[in-house]
């Protein structure tokens, strides 16, 4: 579709015209000293998991790679290890990593996160130190 519009395809042939914007109350992150508790922006094609943590203010916690987390959700926990790299995660595991679009991720090595977490967007969970 995209080539379609830029080929010159007019936009109001593919769908309706869109007369307001929705804006999405999103909380922002807690802090505290025993976590952060997010909320799931976005669950891309591959099941990772997209928060609205950003990969600054992660850094600033002064974390350490390889370090062990809880992620909690409304409906149980998983463990999870802090990564600079997908291929850095071990199979099976869940990885918190840095991701190319500036917000912290929950992932998982060649499986998805979000089913393995039984999570999706707009859910809350907190990483618990």
């Amino acid at each position: 579709m995209a080539a379609n519009l830029a080929d010159g395809l007019r936009p109001d042939t593919v769908g309706a015209v869109v007369k307001e914007l929705v804006r999405l109350d999103i909380p922002s992150v807690g802090v505290s000293d025993e976590g952060m508790t997010c909320t799931i922006l976005h669950v891309d094609s591959f099941g990772n998991v997209i928060l609205n943590l950003g990969e600054e203010e992660f850094l600033r916690l002064g974390l350490h790679d390889d370090r062990r987390l809880e992620v909690k959700m409304m409906h149980g926990r998983s463990s999870a290890s802090i990564a600079r790299t997908y291929s850095e995660i071990r199979h099976d595991q869940l990885g918190i990593i840095g991701g190319s679009q500036g917000h912290v991720e929950i992932a998982m090595r060649e499986s998805s996160a979000a089913a393995r977490l039984g999570i999706k967007p707009l859910d809350r969970v907190e990483i618990r130190f």
